[in-house]
């Protein structure tokens, strides 16, 4: 991280090296930041939650300026490394590449960025909140017209499975600004019966966490 920094402000237009520093951060996360159990006793939370915490804000800062400064195939290689990603490592990278990187290579990625939001079931940051920021970057930049239907599917078969109220809502909402935008009043009024039939069963439970699966 700190080469990066350094590097960012001497030598401003190269930009392989931190394309190099984020697979090194992947390597480092495989090999672990702490021995078992460390973490959980002197800093009162465990490993995973507290690398999580620690090393997005430094990603986050290197992401930026590599996004920033990098031709497209070195955003293009990022991408693959995510791909190769594993863990929490992967989980990292993938917000980091969601909040930084142009809203026009999200979009033109967005599929491949969804399936890799599906493997990011590791501590770090949740499935849904992934989901709205790429819901966001697609707002902003639309993906290709042929895009948008197979992503809008795939979206919607992980919004449909969220089984706190709260994030379904928020998730939801994004996403259906992104089927208003780009979709018939027939294809909206489909997405938002969806949501009303949520609703409902949350009622008919109090309101609490629910599993639900609508195909």
């Amino acid at each position: 991280m700190y080469v990066c920094k350094v590097g960012s402000e001497v030598a401003p237009n190269l930009t392989q090296y931190m394309s190099e520093g984020v697979e090194d951060f992947l390597q480092t996360l495989k090999q672990g930041l702490w021995p078992e159990g460390e973490a959980d006793v002197n800093m009162g939370e465990d490993k995973d939650t507290l690398a999580a915490r620690v090393l997005s804000p430094p990603l986050e800062w290197m992401m930026q300026c590599l996004a920033q400064r990098a031709p497209h195939h070195v955003l293009q290689s990022v991408l693959r490394q995510c791909e190769g990603g594993e863990g929490l490592g992967q989980n990292l990278l993938v917000a980091a590449v969601l909040i930084t990187f142009p809203h026009h290579f999200i979009a033109q990625n967005a599929i491949a960025l969804t399936h890799l939001i599906a493997g990011c079931s590791h501590p770090g940051k949740a499935q849904h909140e992934l989901l709205c920021d790429l819901g966001r970057c697609v707002n902003q930049a639309a993906p290709s017209q042929h895009q948008q239907l197979p992503l809008l599917n795939a979206v919607w078969k992980f919004v449909t499975k969220i089984p706190d109220v709260k994030d379904y809502l928020s998730t939801a909402g994004i996403w259906l600004e992104f089927t208003a935008k780009h979709f018939t009043a027939k294809t909206c009024v489909g997405s938002m019966e969806i949501i009303h039939r949520f609703l409902e069963l949350c009622l008919s439970v109090g309101y609490g966490s629910v599993v639900i699966c609508i195909l």
